[in-house]
Order: C-alpha cells, then structure tokens, then sequence
C-alpha cells in the first residue's frame, strides 16, 4: 500500500505554453534588485504559514523580475479567476477611452445613458458622474443580477440612496457600468477593446483570456477576467511606470495618477470588514490603498493581488485560495509588509551564488500538500461499476466555475458509479440533475488532467486525484486548476448503500462552504 504524498506535475499541451516569448520581462537574481534570497525563503514560509492555499507569486524590482514560483499543479502558462481584480483592467480601458478624447471623469451618466433612464430621474441619479460610480461612490447601496438581459436598465432603477461621492459602498455592478461605457462609446466589448491598445503593447496574450458574460452579451468587468499570474503583473508595472511602457506612452499618467490616488474614504470598511485592515486605507478609481505609503493594489476576492509599492519600486502580483473568513487574505498582505519590505535595500548586495540557488531550486519545486491516502482496497472491486442512487439533493459536483454554467436549475446530483479499472485511474460517472458527466481520477500520486469546457468562460483544465482513506472510504478532489475552486468528495461505502460527503474549503459561488452529507442506495 503506497501512501500518495508524491506532489503532482501539471500537464499541459505546447500550446498553452508561455507567451509572448519574444517579449519576456527582464530577469534578475534577488540580490541584483537589493533583496536577499534568504529574505525571500523567508517569505515563502510565512506566507505558507498564513494557512492560504498559494498558487503563485511574481516579484519585480525596478522593472525586473527577481522571483517567480507556482504551486503545483497551478502553472506560470494558465490563466487564473481574477475575481474583482478585473476591476483594474475595466478602469484601465476607461482610461485609454479617456486618452482618446471619448469620456471624461465629470461626465454625467444620464447623459452617457439616457436610453436606460426610469421615467423619473431623481435628483441623485442626475448628479451621478464617471468618477462616482467607479470610486464606488455612486450613492446606490442595492445591486442588480448581471445575468439579467436588462441588467443596465435594472440598475438605473435602484434608488440612489445617497448623493453620489458621499458614501462607499463596494459593488461589481457599478464596474459592469463601467464596461457597458466602452461599449457604448466604441461599440466594442472590453477584450475587443483593449487587445490593441493594451494586451499587445505591454506584452499579454489576449487570445488565452478567458471572461464570464453580462446577460447582454457585455464582459463582465467587475470580476469576469481570467488572467495569468504575469498579465496582472504587467498591468500593474504600467501603473508604477505611469503609463510608459519601453518607452512608448500607453496611458496617460494624469489617468494613472487618478486610477492609483485615494478617492473616497472607506471607514465603513472597518464595520463590514472589520479584520482587514487594509480596506480602511482608502479607494481611488477601481484600486485599493494600501498600509504601506503610496501602495496601492488591485484586488479580487480570495487573495488576487497586484500590489505596488512606489517607495520601493516593487510590484507582487499573487493568485490564491484564501479563506477569508479567517482572514488569510489580509494576513498575506500583512506578511509582504512585514516580511519583505523592511528587507528591500536602496543598492544591489554582493552575489550569493548559493544562497540564489537553494531559492532557485525550492521555487521550481513548489506544490500543494497531498493527502496521505493507500491506492488500494479490497472494497474496490465490489464498488467498482456498481450505480448508487443518492437522496434528493442540491448539490453540484464540479467546483464553481461549472456552477455558473449549470446554473440553479440544474443542481441535484442524481446518482453515481465509480469504476477502478487499473491501478493508476479511477473513472467517475454522475448524473447532474439530467447531464451524464464524468471524469477521470488519479490514482498514483499524480492528478489525472480533464479536459473540457467548463462554464460560461470555457475553461478547460479539471485536475483529480484520490485513493482509499480507510478501507471503506474512497476521497478524492476536484480542482478547477484556472480558478480558486476545489471540492473534495468522500464516499463512505456501506453495506447496501453509501454516504456522499463533500466539502467545499471556500465558498463556491452561489454554495456555502462545509461540509453536504448525501446518503445513497446501490440499485
């Protein structure tokens, strides 16, 4: 019986390979960029140490890439949920909107609307500007479901509780405003919009991302972006650069400065978020302040972070499975604060070979911790291909981005079948609601890689691995290696049936996070 503690590789076809090789960031050792290689050993252990899932972590110093790693099975090549970290890329493309002389800041948004208008038009809502809405300060306290055809028009019809610039109040509606502004004055979608304005001057592959929709048909630009790790690091060495990229001007810095510049304050942070501190720093245009400085960030939810910090001249772009109920995603940014910024120096350290090398070297190996599991059980084979019926329930087996795809409707796993046909792969057939689904599951150490089209953004990579916890209980995980979501299932056998457990270690959206016990009958 071989415990699987082995980590796993990714695989993963040539052409999801790296981009833009022609284009590559500059690389560096840490003590060329002033930081030493122990400093960031020792960054890696405490950011483990903050309990987060980390997938991976980019650092650049003056313009130059000093250290980079992926947590396997998660990969430099694959793009990753940005969540509300999209938000940075809508307000970037507003800007370029700007520089080309077709919106402004004060622009009113009865005016840019008026199509979408109620009949009575309050005296908020008249007022309501540009700036407002994406400093979040709109005045609307109420949101609207963006997969509503009429979304726009629904949202124009919420009461404009406050007046605008008044109040904070944190919404991915107003950001999909935002979006539908592009739209509106272009006639194209963001990705449309930006590919050549943007993606292709500072080196992203437009092409390999990936995006929820709006009900109309619109980009969601509050949090539909799936992004690699180093396009987030880019779109935010554009922001320390102030627009320039080698040389040529890509926005303007008046929009940078606006973009990267407190806003609105954000004390009602401290009362809904009482435990991230970060948030009461400030907001300026789809950005966050930071504690440190002149830091600022952009941000989406379970730890996508794209951090600068001016003083330092550094930029950290990170993706995550952070639990923020336990607060793991303002512990990671308390760790880079306390960690690694007080270690940044003003000139280059003399080289240390060995030192850079042991970094190298960990950096390369990075995985996720493996359950210990046995590979076998005599149980397998009486299981095995046999169809278990489960009771009625609401449950949804793939991790969250396939939710979205199924929609509420189609939730309720029907029924299963496990078949263990070699000592490497196990085969799982389930019944969702009506769809036939199934996957494969590794069974040696290795994640066995799916591939599909999972959601509405058309994902493609399911990773799953698993083997016998006990005699009688099989477990394995399902990760959706291009987002934050993974559930893992145990199915403890019984004598004529079965109990169906899954847990979900974050909240999947539109699901709560814990643990659904399903009982089931063999038929």
């Amino acid at each position: 019986m071989m415990p699987l503690f082995r980590p796993g590789a990714i695989i993963v076809p040539e052409s999801e390979g790296f981009l833009h090789m022609d284009r590559m960031l500059p690389r560096c050792t840490p003590e060329e960029a002033g930081i030493a290689s122990k400093t960031l050993e020792n960054l890696l252990d405490a950011l483990e140490d903050t309990g987060t899932e980390m997938h991976g972590l980019m650092i650049a110093r003056h313009g130059k890439v000093c250290a980079e790693g992926w947590w396997a099975p998660y990969a430099p090549n694959l793009v990753h949920g940005d969540q509300s970290l999209t938000k940075t890329y809508t307000i970037t493309a507003l800007g370029l909107l700007h520089d080309e002389g077709k919106l402004e800041l004060e622009e009113k948004l009865v005016d840019i609307f008026p199509q979408y208008m109620p009949e009575v038009i309050s005296e908020n809502l008249q007022a309501m500007t540009v700036r407002n809405l994406m400093s979040f300060g709109s005045g609307v306290e109420q949101m609207v479901s963006i997969a509503d055809a009429d979304w726009l028009r629904r949202f124009f019809a919420l009461p404009v509780t406050n007046p605008p610039g008044s109040s904070f109040f944190y919404s991915g509606v107003c950001t999909a405003v935002g979006g539908a502004i592009v739209r509106e004055r272009t006639g194209m979608g963001l990705i449309a919009y930006l590919t050549p304005r943007l993606f292709d001057k500072i080196g992203i592959d437009a092409s390999h991302i990936k995006t929820i929709y709006t009900g109309d048909g619109l980009e969601y630009g509050g949090g539909g972006f799936f992004t690699t790790t180093e396009d987030n690091l880019r779109l935010m060495l554009l922001y320390a650069r102030g627009g320039l990229w080698d040389g040529e001007r890509v926005l303007s810095g008046e929009w940078c400065r606006e973009v990267t510049s407190k806003q609105i304050d954000t004390a009602s942070e401290a009362a809904g978020n009482p435990g991230v501190t970060d948030n009461f720093m400030g907001y300026g245009l789809q950005c966050w302040m930071c504690k440190p400085h002149g830091a600022y960030r952009a941000d989406g939810a379970m730890g996508q972070f794209a951090i600068v910090v001016p003083t330092s001249d550094l930029v950290i772009s990170i993706n995550e499975t952070a639990d923020q109920s336990k607060l793991q995603h303002q512990k990671v940014l308390d760790t880079i604060w306390t960690q690694l910024l007080p270690h940044v120096t003003d000139e280059p350290l003399p080289p240390n070979p060995d030192a850079c090398a042991h970094l190298t070297t960990r950096l390369r190996s990075l995985c996720l911790p493996r359950p210990l599991f046995t590979a076998v059980s005599s149980l397998a084979s009486t299981v095995s291909g046999k169809t278990y019926q489960l009771a009625e329930n609401s449950a949804i087996l793939l991790p969250a981005a396939t939710f979205m795809a199924y929609g509420l409707e189609n939730r309720g796993i029907r029924d299963f079948s496990l078949v263990f046909s070699d000592a490497d792969t196990a085969l799982l057939h389930w019944t969702q609601k009506d769809a036939k689904l199934n996957c494969r599951i590794g069974l040696s150490g290795n994640d066995a890689v799916n591939q599909g089209r999972y959601g509405p953004a058309g994902l493609k990579w399911l990773h799953a691995s698993g083997g016998w916890e006990s005699p009688d209980t099989f477990c394995f995980r399902l990760r959706m290696v291009e987002s934050c979501f993974s559930k893992t299932v145990r199915i403890r056998f019984e004598a004529k049936g079965c109990m169906f457990i899954i847990e979900a270690p974050v909240a999947n959206p539109g699901e709560p996070v814990g643990t659904m016990e399903i009982p089931g009958v063999r038929i």
